[in-house]
């Protein structure tokens, strides 16, 4: 269905949800980013854009996962510790650990009490 045109965006919405049962994280990414090319919505967009950088994360390319993170964190001033966590272990996994412990520590200072920001200072002490 992805390969007629025109092509409906939730049919590649659907081959993602596929692909990721089949635990195929390539096909997953590769269906998202053609989804979120092919829509509108500024919300929807940034939520496929963080499952995006996830799964970058998984195939072990931080930088492509920084490069969508950026695009998740667009226009917004606003504090995302699920943003902030993925940004840090990318650049982490750069070897940027000095960066990764920056971006956590000014994440923690807008939100002290975040769970999320707190586990991954923990886990940054330790590389």
């Amino acid at each position: 269905a992805t390969a007629t045109l025109p092509v409906d965006p939730l049919a590649f919405s659907y081959l993602a949800e596929s692909a990721e049962r089949l635990h195929d994280t390539a096909t997953t990414r590769d269906a998202l980013v053609q989804y979120v090319s092919l829509i509108d919505a500024d919300a929807r967009e940034r939520v496929l854009a963080i499952r995006i950088a996830r799964l970058s994360l998984e195939l072990q390319q931080p930088a492509v996962a920084l490069t969508w993170l950026q695009r998740a964190s667009a226009g917004t001033s606003d504090i995302d510790p699920d943003i902030v966590v993925l940004r840090a272990r990318a650049l982490a996994d750069l070897g940027r650990i000095d960066d990764a412990r920056a971006t956590i520590a000014a994440a923690r200072a807008a939100a002290p009490n975040s769970p999320a920001l707190r586990t991954a200072e923990r886990q940054l002490r330790r590389r």
